[in-house]
């Protein structure tokens, strides 16, 4: 088996242990990117109409998970939700948010990346796509 062989042998072994994993929560999120040791996912068709994103310390988002949190994005608020995501970020950690949102990649900031995400898996409460970021420092 070649290189070529090699990887898509691994990719199609690992498309089909999460095709028959029991978490169908695997298909319901987006990985948006990684800031610090956390990373930041949005869940397609989330419900509750209420435009947010999740953080979590795990790439492997929900399990192995010990930090969880839900930012809202219109407004610089946490947003617990369901008796979970209560966590929150120290001045650091939201110094280091506000830095990777405003961060550019092929040409659109990760902010606009997120909305763009939000919208393309929420059908219920779109976010028009020039939004400008909320003060997360004053997250509250």
């Amino acid at each position: 088996m070649n290189f070529d062989e090699y990887l898509l042998y691994n990719m199609l072994a690992e498309s089909l242990d999460i095709h028959n994993s029991n978490d169908d929560r695997l298909f319901e999120m987006a990985k948006i990117g990684r800031f610090n040791n956390l990373y930041i996912y949005i869940w397609m068709n989330d419900g509750g109409n209420i435009p947010h994103f999740h953080i979590s310390d795990s790439g492997n988002y929900p399990q192995n998970s010990t930090v969880e949190i839900a930012v809202k994005i219109l407004t610089p608020e946490y947003f617990p939700h369901g008796g979970k995501y209560t966590d929150k970020l120290n001045s650091r950690e939201v110094k280091a948010l506000i830095d990777f949102l405003k961060k550019y990649e092929d040409g659109e900031s990760n902010w606009q990346y997120l909305i763009k995400t939000w919208n393309r898996n929420n059908s219920g409460a779109k976010i028009p796509p020039k939004t400008p970021m909320p003060d997360y420092t004053q997250l509250s």
